[in-house]
Formats: structure tokens, sequence, C-alpha cells
């Protein structure tokens, strides 16, 4: 995210699957919402964790929430 947008706006951690949460950037100039969404990639976290996020992400897609 932080790469797309050229700013540091998303925290980072030095190791990937740390952030367990969805993170939300709203840019207003261009009127467009931006998700980063935890374990999108390589996360070495347990299979249960790695769930838990499928399951907040599925819910995000349906329910904008």
């Amino acid at each position: 995210m932080n790469s797309l947008l050229f700013n540091n706006i998303a925290k980072v951690a030095k190791k990937p699957g740390k952030t367990n949460y969805l993170q939300y950037v709203n840019i207003p100039q261009i009127e467009v919402s931006v998700v980063d969404c935890p374990g999108y990639g390589h996360a070495s976290k347990s299979n249960k964790e790695i769930k838990n996020w499928a399951k907040m992400l599925e819910e995000y897609i349906s329910n904008g929430k």
C-alpha cells in the first residue's frame, strides 16, 4: 500500500504476517478508499489465524464491514 500511494500511511512490520486487522486508507482527492489485508501473500502464522483472516476478508467483501 505504501508503495502504491508513495506515502508511509500503512503500518509495516519487519516480518510478514504481523498485521492482524484491515487497514483502511481514504484518499479524498481522488475519491478512493484502499484496504490493506493481513496475510495476503506470505504470513508465518498458524492455520487457525490464517482462516480467521480469510473469514474477516470474506465478511468485508460481502458486507463492506
